[in-house]
């Protein structure tokens, strides 16, 4: 009976995988038809025009070439391509890209090749391409740069005006000595794209800095653009080595924050607080906690209590506010939020949530809502409501369903697996066969995360946290081989 029962089976895991089986079709040629057919129309119909993220402007030429021109080049003068996913990543790099300052680009199908172009190009050299997307400046003057006299008399001591308790010593004709630098409010490109915002001054460029996230201490600002319209390039700023520019970088002069106004380490005594802005609600106040809630905005304050008032005064439905201790996640340490979630222990930061609100918790603690830690005691579900037992009739038939198909699969796979392994080993002996090797993923692809939306970003800065901004995949691998368009 065992043996009928188990060759019964075996008989329907065959039937199962021979159904399975996909008889032999172009499906592989239909899908990618299909990618193709949408990159042409892509191609064909594509927008007016595009502005990138950091404010630069473009008009595209659909089905257009622009040849030469080149930005990105070998040291032989070649052209030299990288790939995008898309024309406006193409885009988005030509804005962001540190070298000959890019004026336009060229993008083309099937390979998804971007080409980007120095201020040579001009819609006179444009010639039809139907797998091509051009876009030039709409605007030149956006290129033309600012003046390139230091702002303030070298090596002075200023405080930034429109924030609190900053002070920044001026460098004048210098750059930092420093490799370009990711921050969690923009995306991250390699290191040739890496620069994202434009500024007319040097302030404006390290107010900037003042905002990112992890903290930034010092700026490389290019006021002619010689390198590009990412002309403000946040650093790190640790311990921070000031030389001369090159010619190729132009004119730059650079700036290191000297004094921060360092925060209040001390958790306030009282385990609530009343606001003293807006309706002024009360908050409890949970110390060496911290809470992964939705962020609306971040400031910097000087103290918990302070952070607790611009939630208070906000009109964004603020909620709960973060405050960290130190520095290190950034200058603005003040995190108002809309959401809460569990909180979970952190030494460094003070979290206060309006009062009455149900926030669950990762650890025992002495909330002061017993309530809501008992609602998330499974335990307490036992002697629970009759909503909660009339669900568990369905338990039963779910669980045996999964059973039978799991064994069904098992099954499946163990007459697979068994199989395999015989005609294997029959063609291993028979023929000695030798086995190649297994290709592997290449260790010097870059790869840029997915972000999701703004509101998204945990409390604080910890390397892989989304961004601020949209984010979408980026690639720009200058690996391939140089060459030119026809």
């Amino acid at each position: 009976m065992l043996i009928l029962a188990r060759q019964s089976l075996l008989a329907l895991a065959c039937a199962s995988a021979v159904i399975a089986t996909p008889t032999p079709s172009t499906q592989a040629d239909a899908v990618l038809t299909r990618d193709l057919a949408i990159r042409q129309d892509t191609i064909e119909n594509c927008a007016e025009n595009y502005t990138t993220k950091n404010g630069l402007a473009f008009k595209l030429y659909c089905q257009q070439n622009a040849p030469l021109s080149d930005a990105v080049r070998e040291t032989t003068g070649a052209g030299v391509w990288f790939y995008t996913a898309t024309w406006d990543e193409c885009m988005e790099h030509c804005s962001r890209f540190s070298g000959d300052a890019c004026y336009g680009m060229t993008w083309t199908v099937p390979g998804n090749h971007c080409w980007l172009k120095t201020s040579n190009v001009s819609t006179e050299a444009l010639t039809p391409a139907p797998e091509a997307i051009t876009a030039l400046l709409i605007d030149r003057n956006q290129m033309k740069g600012y003046d390139t006299k230091c702002p303030n008399a070298d090596l002075s001591d200023k405080p930034l005006p429109g924030v609190e308790g900053i002070t920044y010593t001026t460098h004048c004709g210098k750059v930092i000595d420093e490799p370009p630098r990711c921050f969690e409010e923009f995306d991250c490109f390699d290191s040739d794209y890496r620069a994202f915002y434009h500024t007319e001054t040097l302030e404006e460029c390290l107010k900037i800095c003042t905002g990112l996230h992890p903290l930034c201490r010092a700026v490389s600002w290019n006021p002619d653009l010689t390198a590009g319209y990412a002309n403000c390039k946040p650093k790190y700023g640790n311990s921070p080595k000031f030389i001369s520019p090159t010619a190729k970088q132009g004119v730059i002069h650079a700036a290191e924050i000297v004094e921060f106004d360092i925060p209040d380490t001390k958790c306030p005594e009282q385990n609530t607080y009343q606001a003293t802005a807006g309706d002024k609600p009360r908050f409890d106040i949970h110390c060496g906690k911290t809470n992964p809630g939705r962020n609306i905005t971040n400031l910097h304050t000087h103290n918990m209590t302070a952070c607790i008032d611009a939630c208070a005064a906000s009109d964004k439905g603020c909620k709960a506010v973060l405050f960290s201790s130190t520095l290190d996640s950034g200058y603005n340490n003040c995190y108002l939020q809309n959401t809460s979630s569990i909180i979970s222990d952190l030494s460094t930061s003070t979290y206060a949530v309006l009062a009455d609100s149900d926030v669950p918790s990762s650890s025992p603690s002495n909330s002061s809502s017993p309530s809501s830690s008992s609602s998330s005691n499974p335990s307490s579900s036992s002697s629970s409501s009759s909503s909660g037992g009339s669900k568990a009739w369905i338990a039963g038939p779910v669980v045996g369903g999964i059973a039978v198909l799991a064994a069904l699969i098992f099954a499946v796979f163990w007459w697979r697996k068994r199989k395999a392994s015989k005609e294997g080993a029959v063609e291993k002996d028979a023929q000695n066969a030798a086995y190649g090797s297994v290709p592997v993923h290449d260790a010097e692809q870059s790869y840029y995360r997915q972000d999701g939306a703004q509101g998204g970003r945990a409390e604080m800065y910890t390397p892989g946290q989304t961004n601020e901004l949209p984010g979408s995949i980026k690639y720009a691998h200058n690996a391939s081989e140089a060459q030119e368009l026809p």
